[in-house]
C-alpha cells in the first residue's frame, strides 16, 4: 500500500519552540505475508484455469452429444417412417384385394372390413411415425440453438404463425442445411 499524509499541526505546550507546523509524510507498506502465499496462489490460479478449459471442454462434449444423439433419433423416425410408409402401402393394396374379391363374390365381406382396419392402422401408425420424424427434426433444431419463432409476427393468429415459421424454417433449411434447390438433406418434407 502507498499512503501520502499532509496537514498542518498544533501543539500548546508553551515550552516548544515551534508550536505550528505542517507535516508531509509517504508511507509505503507490503504484506510478507503474501510473498509466501505466492506459490499456492499461482497453483490455484493454474487449477483455477484448467478446471475452467475442462468445464468448456465438457460443454462442448454435451451439446455435440446432444447434436448427435438428435440426429440419431431422427434417422431413426425417418427409418421407421419409411417403414410405416411401406407398411401402409402393402395394407392399402391388401385392401384393394379384397374389395375386388368382394365384388367377384369370391371372398366375404368380414375379410374386406379386416383389411380397412389394417390400412386404417397403418395410415394412423404412419402419421405416427411422421410425427416422431418431425419431432426429432425440432429437437436437432433445439441442440443446435436454432428457434423456429419468427423475430417479429404481422399478426397473433395461427396461420400467420404458421406462415412465419414455416418461412422461417425453409430459410434455415435453404442456407444452413442446404436443403430445397437441390432437394439433398434431412429435413422432413
Amino acid at each position: 500500500n502507498l499512503n501520502i499524509d499532509a496537514g498542518p499541526q498544533y501543539d500548546s505546550n508553551s515550552y516548544n519552540y515551534n508550536s505550528n507546523w505542517v507535516d508531509v509524510g509517504v508511507r509505503l507498506s507490503w504484506n510478507v505475508l503474501k510473498l509466501a502465499q505466492l506459490p499456492a496462489l499461482n497453483r490455484a490460479e493454474k487449477s483455477q484455469k484448467e478446471t475452467d478449459d475442462l468445464r468448456r471442454m465438457a460443454l462442448s462434449m454435451a451439446v455435440l452429444t446432444q447434436v448427435r444423439v438428435g440426429v440419431q433419433r431422427y434417422e431413426l423416425a425417418l427409418s421407421e417412417l419409411k417403414f410405416a410408409e411401406e407398411s401402409l402401402s402393402v395394407d392399402n393394396r391388401l385392401l384393394s384385394f379384397s374389395q375386388k374379391a368382394a365384388k367377384s363374390q369370391f371372398d366375404s365381406r368380414l375379410e374386406v372390413i379386416r383389411a380397412e382396419a389394417r390400412a386404417l392402422l397403418a395410415e394412423y401408425q404412419r402419421y405416427a411415425t411422421y410425427s416422431n420424424a418431425q419431432a426429432a427434426w425440432g429437437r436437432v433444431y433445439n441442440s443446435v440453438g436454432l428457434d423456429v419463432m419468427p423475430d417479429t409476427i404481422a399478426s397473433k393468429d395461427v396461420k400467420t404463425l404458421a406462415n412465419a415459421i414455416e418461412t422461417t424454417t425453409n430459410n434455415w433449411q435453404a442456407q444452413v442445411f442446404k436443403v430445397g434447390a437441390s432437394g439433398t438433406g434431412t429435413g422432413v418434407r
